[in-house]
């Protein structure tokens, strides 16, 4: 079918050649005196209609109606999934819509095998709500079955509006796909389909993670439904931890009350902990760096050394263990940091006091200079610009004082003397 489709596109296509004489009676040839329709009688009948379309001359080389291949088509799914053309499964749904008055239910049965635009726009724009509902309940309530079609419908049509006219809940569809996503996680590790399972995994995770679908949902969801879908992606073993960390963080950031399954009450926001989202975000990185990358290399490293002979006797062997040890001790730190981090919402900054993300500005009564720090964490921390944590002993003094107080410290030793003089926002992204 290929080869006489592309010989009909070439620029010296001649119809009236022997070449295309005998192609032509081939396919027809299909079409005499079938019983059964199978999907070579459906694709040849399909094919000679695209020809007919260009030459309609040709139309009484081929007798047999729609209508009669379609009555005559037993076992409809088998037939159609064995059609493997994209534009021939196309041209089918056209025929079917053309010439059947129940085509919005062949459409929903249809679907689960080519999920596509055409079929939902078709649906759509007719107003088959009632097709549309069965077709889409059908497949989000058989996703482990209907892999390709949910996932689909997931990453095409979530954003519809007239998505409310279905009884398709967003929050079961994310489900479904987190169960998916720790299914096949287990099943490429079983080496199980690994090829399908990891298509189906790296579209799921682009769509809920890369994309931020996940956090753009929880974020407009209610307490109940971000606890049910928090525990399932934290239950997701093999998922990156980091994903877990960064969710559970803009969670807290949005309800800073909140607290999740396994936390004693409401937790308390850690202010020994407690970050700018860039900090954050660099301390993420470089966790994912050495799980990622400096790890997988140094496992390369000992395969290598280990390919040399003597282990005993080895010092390249001995040298990368040592160094796989301090690999691991330095992510598993790195994780129990972003863990433990609590990331600081900058528009909650308060200038009353002197708080995380201000700017004081103090009068040294004992040099009677004017100086000013910009109080973050420790992981900000940059006393050559005047940036301290408020965990240092002198963002210890200053925190939680008013304007206008003065106070009076030692440290080290060596005895302190300011006047608050102002407290402002600092711009984060400017220091």
């Amino acid at each position: 079918m290929k080869t006489l489709e592309d010989y009909l596109q070439a620029a010296h296509a001649e119809p009236d050649s022997d070449y295309f004489t005998e192609m032509f009676a081939y396919f027809t040839g299909f079409l005499k005196g079938f019983t059964v329709v199978s999907e070579t009688v459906l694709s040849s009948w399909l094919l000679l209609q695209k020809i007919i379309g260009r030459y309609p001359y040709l139309s009484s080389g081929v007798q047999t109606t729609f209508e009669e291949l379609f009555g005559r088509i037993e076992k409809l799914e088998d037939v159609f999934s064995k059609t493997d053309d994209p534009d021939l499964r196309k041209d089918f749904m056209v025929a079917v819509k053309k010439n059947s008055a129940d085509w919005p239910a062949v459409f929903a049965r249809l679907f689960p095998l080519f999920p596509t635009r055409f079929i939902v726009d078709e649906l759509v724009a007719a107003a088959e709500w009632d097709a549309l509902t069965s077709m889409l309940s059908y497949v989000t309530s058989r996703y482990r079955e209907l892999r390709d079609a949910f996932v689909w419908i997931a990453k095409n049509l979530l954003g519809e509006r007239w998505l409310a006219k279905t009884n398709v809940q967003k929050e079961k569809v994310y489900i479904g796909l987190i169960h998916l996503l720790d299914i096949t996680y287990r099943d490429i590790a079983n080496k199980q389909n690994a090829s399908g399972n990891r298509k189906t995994n790296r579209q799921i995770h682009e769509f809920l993670f890369d994309e931020g679908k996940l956090l753009e949902f929880l974020m407009a969801a209610d307490r109940d439904s971000i606890t049910r879908l928090y525990t399932l992606v934290d239950d997701v073993k093999e998922l990156d931890p980091s994903i877990k960390i960064q969710l559970k963080h803009r969670i807290k950031e949005k309800h800073p009350d909140f607290h999740f399954l396994g936390e004693p009450g409401a937790e308390k926001v850690s202010l020994g902990l407690m970050v700018t989202r860039a900090s954050f975000e660099k301390k993420q990185q470089d966790l994912k760096r050495v799980i990622d990358v400096e790890i997988p290399e140094n496992s390369k490293e000992i395969g290598v050394a280990m390919a040399k002979g003597d282990l005993r006797e080895n010092a390249e062997y001995k040298a990368a263990l040592e160094k796989q040890e301090m690999l691991k001790v330095t992510a598993s730190h790195l994780k129990e940091e972003v863990q433990q981090a609590q990331i600081f919402n900058e528009n909650e900054v308060k200038t009353d006091r002197i708080s995380f993300g201000t700017r004081v500005h103090l009068q040294n009564r004992k040099s009677s200079q004017p100086e000013e720090y910009v109080i973050l964490g420790p992981w900000e921390s940059n006393p050559s610009r005047n940036v301290i944590s408020y965990l240092s002993p002198l963002g210890n003094a200053l925190w939680d004082r008013k304007e206008g107080e003065e106070l009076q410290f030692t440290l080290n030793q060596n005895a302190f003397h300011y006047v608050v003089e102002s407290i402002e926002k600092a711009d984060l992204k400017n220091l």
